[in-house]
């Protein structure tokens, strides 16, 4: 601690003793430094703040058409290179640099002079959100930099309008582009279900119990009419017996068989007592030859053979009768088969629609889930479709999402830079580098500064000292510092 005092005072001895070390570096600081705060340009700064509602009315009415994306959009538009250098050339901004500087460097220059801040508020769950736009501008002269104020606000406000109206007009194209897709693809799709329920309709779930219920008449239906069929077979068939017994009866080859059997007797019986020669009996031979050449002469199918229908009239009495019931019974068999043939297509096709139950209830379950996702899908775009409309007309109107001006850029009165902060850190600077002159100063002295020098020197054998004594030379500060004036060396 004393050896830190003994140097403050050595010091500030040196300093009153040799000022030139201290005030020279202290003096070339404050010329460069107010050299140099006397090029520094002092700007100007103009802001205006814009509020912006996102949505006026409850959301649950109708959706934003321009949220938060507008903000960004604006941002993006009012700081291209393009809209900075038309700024730049509308109020001639920085006109030393627009001559040496690219056109992207002083978009640059531009960007970092101008300040947009934007803060948004959330939005709850009623309403939309909001934001504030703080806008500025940073330049040397007040009235340009106002201007440039005014400028920017003004365009961020048509750039809003712009925005919100276009917007608003691409999602109302887009929702009701949406809705007429989704109007043709519900008619396209009620066709194919239309079509596809008329073709399986009896296979329907509400239909398989009355078709359960038909197959099962159909089915007894079925057994009846094929126990009347085999019952007109039967009767056919016996009466078709009846008429060929008579018909062989009546017909000709039939007595021309029975004459030769009773010819045959009778000559049987007439050889036991007439000799083969017998003229009687020559005769009954001659007359059997005869009848079995007539009888050979018959086929067989035809006198087996009934009568056509044309040939009913020809026939004896009865035997007319049997073949006008046989005539009738096939009329009633054919009515019946072609009945039975409808009757089997319909259970075949009843049958076919019950097997096709299970995966027609599948597809119309299936059809119905599609219906109404489309049915859901479709109101609700419409829903948005009518929203998005009515929030177009509110743009129009310009009652929903207002930007208003709080406060308009006004000239400033003062600049943003003070030199009062440059003053202090040269007048700093300046002391550093007049304790830095005195410290170096005596550093490179080559003189005896002290008794701390001639220590090394000495190596522990004594000096005597001479003080020099000038009483008019001892002032208050050398009695205040109790010190005494260093030998100047031997």
């Amino acid at each position: 601690m004393d050896e830190v005092i003994r140097n403050i005072r050595y010091y500030a001895e040196l300093v009153i003793k040799r000022p030139s070390y201290f005030l020279l570096p202290v003096a070339i600081v404050l010329l460069v430094g107010g050299f140099f705060i006397s090029k520094i340009t002092r700007n100007y700064y103009s802001e205006g703040i814009l509020s912006m509602e996102f949505q006026q009315i409850p959301s649950s009415l109708v959706n934003p058409t321009v949220g938060n994306e507008r903000l960004q959009l604006i941002e993006q538009r009012l700081l291209t290179r393009e809209s900075l250098l038309a700024l730049a050339d509308k109020f001639n901004l920085f006109p030393e640099a627009r001559a040496t500087l690219p056109k992207a460097k002083l978009a640059e220059l531009v960007r970092n002079h101008l300040v947009l801040d934007t803060m948004v508020a959330e939005a709850t769950a009623q309403y939309g959100g909001s934001a504030t736009i703080r806008i500025g501008f940073n330049y040397g002269d007040p009235e340009t930099a106002a201007s440039v104020a005014r400028d920017l606000t003004d365009r961020i406000m048509d750039e809003h309008r712009r925005a919100r109206l276009a917007r608003a007009a691409e999602a109302v194209e887009f929702l009701g582009s949406e809705v007429s897709k989704l109007d043709a693809r519900m008619a396209e799709r009620e066709a194919e279900w239309t079509r596809y329920l008329t073709a399986n309709q009896e296979a329907l779930p509400n239909r398989v119990s009355a078709v359960l219920v038909e197959l099962q008449a159909k089915g007894q239906e079925l057994t009846a009419l094929d126990q009347s069929i085999s019952s007109l077979n039967a009767e056919r068939s016996l009466l078709e017996g009846q008429l060929r017994l008579g018909i062989e009866q009546s017909s000709l080859p039939s007595r021309a068989r029975t004459q030769l059997t009773l010819l045959r007797e009778e000559i049987a019986q007439k050889s036991l007592t007439y000799a083969p020669t017998h003229p009687e009996l020559v005769a009954l031979k001659q007359k059997a030859q005869e009848l079995e050449i007539q009888v050979g002469r018959e086929k067989p199918d035809e006198a087996a053979a009934l009568p056509a229908r044309t040939d009913v009239s020809s026939l004896p009495e009865g035997l007319a009768l049997i073949a006008e019931r046989i005539t009738n019974t096939g009329v009633r068999q054919d009515a019946l088969n072609e009945q039975r043939q409808r009757l089997v297509a319909r259970i075949a096709q009843l049958n076919a629609s019950v097997a096709r139950a299970p995966e027609v209830e599948a597809q119309f379950d299936a059809i119905r889930a599609e219906k109404e996702s489309l049915s859901r899908s479709l109101q609700d775009m419409t829903n948005r479709y009518e929203a998005a409309r009515l929030g177009q007309r509110l743009e129009q109107s310009e009652t929903a999402s207002p930007i208003e001006m709080i406060e308009a850029p006004d000239l400033p009165a003062y600049p943003t830079n003070s030199w009062r902060t440059a003053i202090i850190a040269v007048v700093g600077l300046a002391g550093l580098a007049g304790m830095a002159g005195v410290y170096l100063g005596d550093f490179f002295r080559k003189t005896v500064r002290g008794a701390f020098d001639l220590e090394e020197l000495l190596q522990g054998r004594a000096l005597v000292l001479i003080p020099e004594w000038d009483p008019r030379r001892r002032g208050w500060l050398r009695s205040w510092l109790g010190g005494r004036r260093a030998p100047r060396g031997t």
